[in-house]
């Protein structure tokens, strides 16, 4: 499998906890209530499975490959691709912050974690749309096969070394999980 052959499959399952979160934001938005542990372990997803496994692949690999390819880092699709990482990373917090002000009780908190959770929700799924379509297809494009091939033996050796992308299946099973808890929480809202 080439390199951005493997960020778009993360992208598929990114795509599904955003699609949690969304649900359990629109519960919260509707007045209803959310399992504060179906909340934090998405937050936990995304933290370590988008953040530091997926983008740090990108980051770490991908970027500096483009970048040696001629692509300049501080201006064009790169420094838009950074930008977007690092926006992504505040709303994180923000979602994270108002997260634990509710877990202490705090329901005023609600309504900055559903404004955070949407702000997130689009800009990552934006984010994905531009990867998907523009930045990857360039990558194939701008690259050579050595260096698609180094991408991928890159990839694989994160898999195997990095915290967050060696707990990469966990993760997964953790979102399957996830997402039954969801579909059962929202279910229980459906007339």
């Amino acid at each position: 499998m080439k390199a951005t052959e493997i960020l778009m499959q993360e992208h598929r399952a990114i795509e599904r906890a955003l699609n949690v979160l969304e649900a359990a934001a629109l519960k919260l938005e509707g007045g209803g209530r959310v399992a504060a542990g179906l909340i934090g372990g998405t937050m936990q997803f995304i933290r370590l499975f988008a953040d530091r496994c997926h983008h740090g692949k990108e980051e770490g690999f991908l970027f500096p490959a483009l970048e040696r390819s001629g692509l300049p880092r501080e201006m064009g699709p790169l420094a838009v691709m950074q930008t977007e990482h690092d926006e992504g990373r505040a709303l994180v917090r923000s979602m994270g912050d108002a997260f634990q002000e509710m877990e202490s009780g705090n329901e005023n908190a609600v309504p900055e974690f559903c404004r955070s959770a949407r702000e997130f929700l689009a800009l990552l799924r934006g984010h994905i749309m531009k990867e998907d379509h523009i930045l990857f297809v360039m990558a194939d494009m701008r690259l050579p096969e050595e260096e698609k091939e180094k991408l991928t033996s890159d990839f694989m050796a994160a898999e195997a070394s990095g915290e967050a992308c060696r707990l990469k299946s966990d993760l997964l099973r953790t979102l399957e999980r996830l997402e039954r808890e969801i579909i059962n929480q929202t279910a229980a809202i459906r007339p």
